[in-house]
């Protein structure tokens, strides 16, 4: 998905500078961060779990299961 690619340069160029990200219901930056923060050894799987399942349940979406599963991310 060449956001969530977009996403993931756009971040690396970030480095250690505190951001701002959001989106309208948190879905999308939720589970763009959290593909991007297991990518990139930020955190756990579980972490990223952690925070999707907080906000929403990602089973209920199965485009997002297909995009979050090569990252080990199942809701």
């Amino acid at each position: 998905m060449q956001e969530l690619e977009t996403f993931f340069e756009v971040m690396s160029q970030v480095g250690e500078k505190k951001i701002h990200i959001h989106c309208a219901a948190n879905w999308r930056v939720s589970a763009f961060y959290g593909a991007y923060a297991v990518s990139n050894g930020i955190w756990t799987i579980e972490q990223a779990n952690d925070l999707i399942r907080s906000l929403w349940s990602i089973q209920d979406y199965p485009e997002w299961v297909k995009l979050l599963v090569p990252y080990g991310i199942v809701g």
